[in-house]
């Protein structure tokens, strides 16, 4: 089984890789609807939309072409690799690629007097996220 490091993942918005990236998230969800009817003993659902959301956490860097993309209510497409590729933020063709269209819906930055200052971005997806390869 492979093993990747989270120091390895890292995000593309557009063609521009995000600086200063410390971390990220991606989270799918499918909406259910009770489908439970009279003289049922358990409930029943079905499922109706699929959903997905991300959150991108950085050094805040108001340099950084891609974190400054991610401005709030910015339509953006965005890439996420969680392993390796031959050098950090250079896909290897054939390394697991995350992709899709996403609104930036949040934006929190944290300041503390003893750390560095970050930022916390979050995505809504808009559409179908992606499952495929670096080519």
């Amino acid at each position: 089984m492979a093993e990747y490091l989270g120091k390895d993942g890292y995000v593309f918005v557009g063609s521009d890789l995000v600086g200063e990236s410390r971390g990220w998230s991606v989270e799918e969800t499918a909406e259910t609807i009770d489908t439970t009817v009279a003289g049922d003993t358990t409930r029943t659902f079905s499922t109706t939309y699929n959903n997905w959301t991300a959150t991108v956490d950085v050094l805040y860097d108001p340099d950084d072409t891609a974190q400054t993309a991610l401005a709030i209510g910015s339509s953006v497409t965005v890439k996420f690799y969680p392993e390796p590729g031959s050098s950090f933020g250079v896909p290897t063709t054939g390394d697991t690629e995350l992709s899709g269209s996403a609104v930036v819906t949040g934006k929190t930055i944290t300041s503390s007097y003893d750390g560095l200052i970050e930022a916390s971005l979050s995505l809504q997806g808009d559409g179908v996220l992606t499952y495929g390869t670096a080519s």
